[in-house]
């Protein structure tokens, strides 16, 4: 899971403009996301951050050297921020938080742990002072750290994700039984009021407004089933797992909805029994 996102963090890094003469904007960025959707690029490199954090948590190194992991975890986070894609980063950092929380309850390594938690929070600040650097500061308003007036702007700004969400519920009002059929929505937000055709980033009101009552229906069984699997008695290591995967997941189709496989892909960890070896 981790070598590819290594393979696209080489090919981003040798296909970024010259980031000294750079000028930067505090918005999604394609050229310093290698050519692709920012977005997207962003949600991976947050994928990539959740693997090196969960092997660190639980006393593993991905690549065989503590300070190699350490410094893939400083690139993942660099990468992620220069998109100027939020979602990614975002995700990645609500999962772990709420997963280490779990565990630092029901873990008795408590030193341990709190030592690991300090680990990561060195590499995030130290990418971060790195990206406010080489940006000269444009990241902090794209993340509403910034003074300016486009910084208080954009901490509230979500890209037109709000509208697209508001439109899709209109049509769902419309088309409560059956919806519009998949990838419908997609042209029907022009004439909903939202100016041109635009993808879903919300998987939520997507379903709602593609399915109808069987999207709602689904959504339940969604919800359902995350919360009977995180729920189920486990040992800690297994929850902890489910838990940071499976609100990785959620977060992830909140965001950038089915745009990628990669929220399907680790939603399948919440089935999946895990083993000490």
């Amino acid at each position: 899971m981790i070598l590819p996102i290594i393979s696209m963090g080489i090919y981003n890094l040798v296909s970024m403009p010259d980031l000294l003469t750079y000028q930067f904007l505090p918005y999604s960025d394609f050229y310093t996301s290698g050519g692709f959707g920012p977005n997207q690029v962003s949600t991976l490199f947050g994928l990539g951050i959740v693997g090196f954090f969960i092997a660190q948590v639980l006393g593993f190194n991905l690549t065989g050297s503590k300070y190699i992991d350490i410094l893939v975890l400083i690139l993942f986070f660099g990468l992620g921020l220069i998109t100027f894609s939020r979602g990614g980063i975002f995700a990645a950092i609500i999962s772990s938080i709420i997963a280490i929380t779990y565990y630092l309850f029901h873990e008795q390594k408590i030193y341990y742990m709190i030592l690991k938690g300090f680990g990561f929070l060195f590499a995030s600040i130290t990418a971060w002072v790195i990206i406010v650097s080489i940006t000269d500061g444009i990241i902090s308003e794209r993340y509403g750290f910034g003074k300016s007036e486009s910084g208080e702007r954009l901490i509230l700004d979500l890209t037109g994700r709000t509208l697209i969400y508001e439109i899709d519920i209109n049509i769902f009002h419309d088309n409560v039984f059956t919806g519009v059929g998949p990838g419908q929505a997609f042209k029907l937000r022009e004439e909903y009021g939202y100016g041109k055709q635009v993808a879903a980033h919300t998987e939520y009101s997507r379903m709602l407004a593609e399915h109808g009552i069987l999207g709602l229906i689904s959504l339940i069984i969604l919800i359902a089933v995350s919360i009977f699997h995180l729920s189920k008695h486990n040992s800690v290591t297994n929850k902890f797992i489910r838990i940071l995967f499976g609100i990785l997941a959620l977060l992830t189709m909140g965001h950038s909805a089915m745009r990628l496989v990669m929220p399907a892909f680790v939603y399948g960890f919440l089935f999946s029994k895990y083993e000490n070896s």
